[in-house]
C-alpha cells in the first residue's frame, strides 16, 4: 500500500499566517523516502515558499485547501535552470527570480491532483497599473517569483481537478518533460498580469491538455521549442494535444512558434472555444537571441470556435533561414466572429508550405484601421501581430506555396474603414479554391464608431 503523509501531522497550520514550507516539505520527503505516495493537503489555508516535488509523489489538496505564495523572498529558494536565463525571458522588462512556488526536477511520476487552489498571492508583488503601457499591466515591485508551478526534464507529470490563480507570472511551465497530462484544470489571473501565461509546454515530448478553462493575461498555451546547449543538442517540442478546452487571454489563446531554433512538430488543437484578443500564432521568427527560426510542420486546428479580434497570424520572419519554416498546416470546422481578418505570411526564401483551410466561416466585424491602408503591407510583419490590423483582407497570403481552400465563407457585418477584398494573394503558388464564397469588400462609409461581434 502507498504510503501516506497528512500534513498537519508534521505540524502545517492552515491558518492563513503560519509559514507551512518546511512542514509540507517534510511531507513530500518522508513520502518519498517511503517510495512514494501521496501527501494529503486537508481544507485550509497554508502560507508557503518554494516546495519541491518528488519521484512517485501526487500531492494531492483536498476540498477547501489553498496554498498561498508567502509575501516574503526569503521563503523562495533560488532553482538552478537547465538553460540560460536569457533563453526565455531577456524580452521581458519586468524584473522576477529564479524561484518557484512548486517545482520538480528529474523527477518521475509527480501528480498536483485534487479539489484544492494553488495561489500565487501575485497581488503582493504588484503594484498600479502602468497606463502607458499597451496592454496595462501591472508594475512590479522590484521583485516577483518566477513561474508559479515549474517541471524541469521531467517524465509521467499529471496535474488535474486544481485551481491555480495569481500567479505572479507564468502558471505552469513544463520543460524538456516527457509525458505531461493536465487534465480538467481551471486557470485565472488578472487581466494585468505582467507575463501571465496559462501552461507553457517548452521542449516537451507527449503532452495532453484536457478540458481546462484558462482565463489569462498573456498567452493562453504557448507552444517553444529550444535552442541547441551543445553540438547535437537537440530540444524539440513534439506531440502536443489541446482537447476540450475553453481559452481566454488578452494576448493569444495558442501560440506555438516564437522561441527557439528546435523543431516543433504534431501539434493538435481540437473542440477548443477562445474568447481572445487573438486566436491562434504560429511563428518562426527571430527575436532577440532566436539564431534561426523555428522549423514548425504538421500543425492541426479542428472544431474551434473564436471570438477575437485577431483571429489567425502565421508568420516567417524574413531573417529566418532554412530549416525555419511553417509546414502542413492543416484548419478543418473553424467558426471565426473577428475585427481583423487571417494574415498567412511567408518569405521570399521561406514561403509557408502545405496549407489546408477546409469549412471555415470567417465574419468580420468592427473598424479596420485607416493609418498605413494603401501602402505596401511591409516586408517583415510585427511578430506581435502590431501590423495585422492594418492589413484590409478577410485573409492575405504572400509567399504561400501548395495552398487549398474548400468550403470557406466570409462573411462582412457591421463592418467600416478602408476594407479591400475577402481574398488576397502575393507572391503564391499552387493555391487552389473549391467551393468558397468570398464576396467583395461592401462599399463603405468613412470609419466612424462600430460595435464589434
Amino acid at each position: 500500500m502507498s504510503y501516506k503523509a497528512n500534513t498537519p501531522s508534521f505540524g502545517a497550520l492552515g491558518d492563513g499566517k503560519t509559514i507551512a514550507t518546511k512542514a509540507i516539505q517534510q511531507s513530500i520527503d518522508e513520502c518519498h523516502a517511503a517510495g512514494g505516495g501521496e501527501v494529503l493537503v486537508p481544507a485550509g489555508t497554508y502560507v508557503v515558499g518554494t516546495l519541491e516535488l518528488k519521484s512517485h509523489v501526487t500531492l494531492r489538496l483536498l476540498a477547501g485547501a489553498r496554498l498561498l505564495g508567502s509575501p516574503d523572498r526569503n521563503d523562495y529558494t533560488i532553482v538552478s535552470r537547465p538553460f540560460p536565463d536569457e533563453q526565455l525571458v531577456s524580452q521581458s522588462s519586468v524584473p522576477f527570480a529564479r524561484t518557484h512556488l512548486i517545482y520538480a526536477k528529474n523527477a518521475r511520476h509527480v501528480s498536483i491532483v485534487g479539489e484544492g487552489i494553488i495561489d500565487g498571492n501575485g497581488p503582493a508583488f504588484f503594484g498600479p497599473i502602468q497606463e502607458e503601457h499597451p496592454l496595462k499591466r501591472f508594475r512590479v515591485r522590484g521583485w516577483r517569483p518566477g513561474e508559479m508551478v515549474a517541471f524541469y526534464d521531467c517524465e509521467h507529470i499529471l496535474i488535474q481537478g486544481i485551481h491555480l490563480c495569481h500567479s505572479p507570472m507564468y502558471n505552469i511551465m513544463a520543460y524538456c518533460c516527457t509525458g505531461v497530462r493536465i487534465v480538467d484544470v481551471n486557470i485565472s489571473n488578472h487581466p494585468s498580469t505582467p507575463n501571465g501565461d496559462g501552461i507553457d509546454p517548452i521542449c516537451c515530448h507527449d503532452v495532453h491538455i484536457h478540458g481546462c478553462t484558462i482565463d489569462t493575461a498573456d498567452d493562453s498555451i504557448a507552444i517553444y521549442s529550444g535552442f541547441a546547449m551543445a553540438a547535437n543538442d537537440v530540444r524539440s517540442c513534439e506531440n502536443v494535444v489541446i482537447s476540450d478546452c475553453i481559452l481566454r487571454s488578452r494576448c493569444n489563446a495558442i501560440r506555438i512558434g516564437y522561441a527557439g531554433d528546435m523543431p516543433i512538430q504534431n501539434i493538435v488543437a481540437h473542440d477548443v472555444i477562445v474568447e481572445a484578443r487573438a486566436g491562434v500564432a504560429i511563428q518562426s521568427v527571430c527575436p532577440f537571441n532566436v539564431k534561426q527560426g523555428t522549423p514548425i510542420e504538421h500543425i492541426i486546428l479542428s472544431n474551434m470556435i473564436m471570438h477575437v479580434a485577431r483571429p489567425l497570424l502565421v508568420i516567417i520572419d524574413p531573417r529566418s533561414i532554412k530549416p525555419a519554416g511553417i509546414r502542413h498546416l492543416a484548419m478543418d470546422n473553424l467558426r471565426i466572429y473577428a475585427r481583423m481578418g487571417i494574415g498567412m505570411i511567408g518569405s521570399p526564401a521561406i514561403p509557408i508550405e502545405d496549407v489546408t483551410l477546409n469549412h471555415l466561416k470567417l465574419h468580420l466585424a468592427g473598424t479596420m484601421r485607416a493609418d498605413g491602408v494603401g501602402s505596401p503591407i511591409p516586408e517583415k510583419v510585427n511578430f506581435m501581430g502590431n501590423d495585422a490590423d492594418k492589413i484590409p483582407h478577410a485573409i492575405y497570403c504572400r509567399h504561400v506555396r501548395n495552398a487549398a481552400m474548400t468550403d470557406v465563407r466570409v462573411e462582412w457585418g457591421a463592418c467600416s474603414g478602408p476594407w479591400q477584398s475577402a481574398l488576397h494573394t502575393e507572391q503564391c503558388a499552387d493555391m487552389a479554391i473549391q467551393n468558397c464564397i468570398l464576396p467583395a469588400a461592401p462599399a463603405l462609409p468613412a470609419p466612424c464608431a462600430a460595435g464589434s461581434e
